[in-house]
């Protein structure tokens, strides 16, 4: 097939994965869902600084370029002004765990991300190419306990449901053996 830009394919997956596992939800979540890496290109991890803080503000960033544009592009393509600000609270995630709508849109971020992305994610994180320093052998262990704390992050945001939804996935037996050492 046709090379695709990556943003446009996550764009897809959010939104097969969200009909599957809300397929009654609002139209403005499914917007919200495919606009949740609009020209994401435009605002690089790099030009945050490095650590937890810097990784947090350029997410924080990345929420509200996503909100203004789908704002602008709702706007312009005749939505309200009451559905085009519903799309900026769910895509900067206002209330998470109290708004069952940003909720469902965490989920699905959170499936997309296990389905598609963990694999080569920790296989990135643990393997020699890691970039994680240390005595010889001690690579893989402090690049697991690192990704082990990640899944745990993750499955904090997820709803109960969600969770129940990820732990039908396939996952190949190492990206499997980390989830499951993250859950006990």
């Amino acid at each position: 097939g046709r090379e695709r830009p990556k943003e446009w394919l996550y764009g897809r997956r959010m939104s097969r994965c969200l009909a599957k596992f809300a397929p009654g939800c609002s139209h403005v979540v499914q917007v919200a869902a495919r606009a949740q890496h609009i020209r994401r290109w435009v605002s690089e991890r790099k030009d945050f600084p490095e650590g937890r803080a810097g990784y947090l503000q350029w997410r924080q960033a990345l929420g509200r370029m996503h909100g203004r544009l789908s704002e602008e592009i709702m706007l312009a393509s005749g939505y309200g002004q009451r559905e085009a600000s519903r799309a900026v609270t769910l895509l900067t995630k206002k209330d998470l765990k109290a708004d069952a709508e940003v909720q469902l849109l965490e989920d699905v971020i959170c499936l997309v991300f296990l389905q598609y992305y963990w694999k080569p994610f920790q296989e990135k994180h643990t393997g020699p190419e890691s970039g994680i320093s240390g005595k010889k052998g001690e690579d893989k262990q402090l690049g697991e306990e690192k990704l082990i704390h990640i899944v745990k992050q993750t499955w904090e945001k997820m709803s109960d449901k969600g969770r129940k939804e990820a732990l039908k996935l396939d996952f190949e037996p190492r990206a499997k053996e980390l989830i499951l050492k993250a859950l006990t």
